[in-house]
């Protein structure tokens, strides 16, 4: 699983958020208000911005790869914001090689006070803390893959970064998790909500949701 991105905020209730310091972040709880994209598109500052995050892993125990990840990542999170996590899933392997074992998938949503371009390089160096190699052929299998889906309301089309990600919208198992949290959050450029998205995608990918969560607690 691979994807990176940003997208615009909103929507219904968020039934699996685990609180820092409830309501102590309105202006980030705002963005969530009713199906319909925010206006919150500075881009010379970037101040603590909701930020969704793909987390996905195939080799070894692919459950204690996704919560270790996600311990790491609830650490980016701004102080007094509230952490959405999704279910985990099992999906099964998009354009890689026959035989390829099938994933661990999940996303969260964090606050996160910087930039696309500085979340990136904390989840890059996340990775690499947990053994991913720096390099390696596209789509192949990884012990863990962290990928930014959208920071606020933001469009960004750079060599380092496209957000949102071309593809985000055309992939089961990343809309599958994020309409589990978010159902009508609305990505930049799209008209529906991730839940009419996930309802009209017509792909033959397999998603199973699993009774594990990224907390083990």
């Amino acid at each position: 699983m691979s994807v990176s991105g940003v997208a615009s905020r909103i929507a219904q209730g968020a039934p699996n958020s685990e609180p820092g310091t409830p309501n102590s972040e309105p202006q980030l709880e705002a963005l969530h208000m009713g199906c319909r994209a925010s206006s919150d598109t500075d881009t010379d500052h970037f101040p603590k911005m909701r930020s969704g995050i793909a987390l996905g892993s195939n080799i070894g125990n692919r459950l204690a790869n996704l919560r270790e990840a996600y311990q790491h990542v609830v650490a980016l999170n701004t102080i007094g914001a509230v952490v959405r996590t999704s279910s985990i899933y099992e999906t099964s392997p998009v354009d890689s090689q026959p035989g390829t074992e099938e994933y661990f998938n999940a996303v969260m949503e964090i606050g996160f006070d910087g930039s696309p371009i500085s979340l990136l390089d904390r989840l890059l160096e996340i990775e690499l803390r947990m053994g991913r190699p720096s390099r390696r052929p596209r789509n192949s299998p990884r012990k863990i893959d962290l990928d930014v889906l959208y920071v606020g309301d933001l469009v960004l089309n750079e060599p380092a970064i496209i957000v949102p990600h071309p593809r985000l919208a055309k992939r089961r198992f990343v809309l599958a998790p994020l309409a589990e949290i978010l159902p009508g959050l609305v990505l930049p450029g799209q008209s529906h909500c991730v839940s009419a998205l996930l309802e009209g995608l017509n792909t033959q990918e397999k998603v199973r949701k699993l009774h594990y969560r990224l907390s083990d607690s």
